[in-house]
């Protein structure tokens, strides 16, 4: 009888070659999607961290988010791109850019245009301002600030005792400050107690909160994928 004898030797060669060809091609393609998130964290991540400090400073001093660029989000929106992040992040991202930023943006100009200039003005007509000559280097009270903080902070204002207060572009004298009860201290008070019944002023306070939350919240999130 014969018998026959079948080699598979060359078989299992080109299999380790194929396996081999497909791991290097793996590799590539994995070092390269590595890459490229790399790039897009560079390009994306990167820069949304920069924004993100530099508003919540803008917003501690009173401005408005200058740095958050709604543009590029708007574009990332446009190329697809925004859905390469991931779905938690990129809904907080969609709220900061797509909602609060645009709100408190409104709301700061309402605020600054009709809440704080309508209610200097009307400072300014109560209790007898009266326009006097500058003084070299004297500072700007910031009136904003002040009317804003959810707390009572004097010392934003810088005012004392005996001295004069400048409120828009005209000045309260010390005579007529002497005469108020409980003297300047009181008078902020008052003022500041005033400001929360503006409704101009409690809305922009009220957006302000969501959009400094919403921030800080995102930053560590941006902050892990930025990397």
């Amino acid at each position: 009888m014969l018998e026959f004898t079948v080699s598979f030797e060359p078989w299992s060669h080109l299999a380790t070659f194929a396996v081999g060809l497909c791991s290097g091609y793996a590799l590539d393609w994995l070092r390269v999607r590595r890459s490229d998130r790399k790039q897009f964290a560079l390009e994306t991540f990167r820069p949304m961290l920069v924004e993100f400090n530099k508003a919540l400073c803008e917003i501690e001093n009173g401005q408005r988010a200058y740095s958050l660029d709604l543009s590029s989000w708007n574009q990332l929106k446009l190329n697809g791109q925004v859905d390469r992040i991931h779905p938690k992040l990129r809904s907080k991202l969609e709220d900061i850019y797509g909602s609060l930023a645009p709100s408190f943006d409104q709301a700061w100009q309402r605020m600054n245009a009709g809440g704080v200039t309508s209610i200097l003005q009307n400072w300014e007509s109560t209790y007898g301002a009266t326009r006097e000559t500058y003084r070299e280097r004297e500072p700007y009270p910031e009136w904003l600030n002040f009317l804003t903080s959810d707390t009572f902070r004097p010392s934003l204002i810088n005012a004392k005792e005996g001295d004069r207060l400048r409120v828009s572009n005209l000045f309260i004298s010390p005579q007529q400050l002497a005469g108020i009860e409980g003297g300047v201290n009181a008078f902020l008070r008052d003022r500041w107690a005033e400001a929360k019944t503006i409704p101009e002023i409690q809305h922009f306070k009220e957006t302000r909160s969501a959009l400094v939350k919403s921030i800080a919240s995102a930053i560590p999130e941006l902050k892990k994928v930025a990397k």
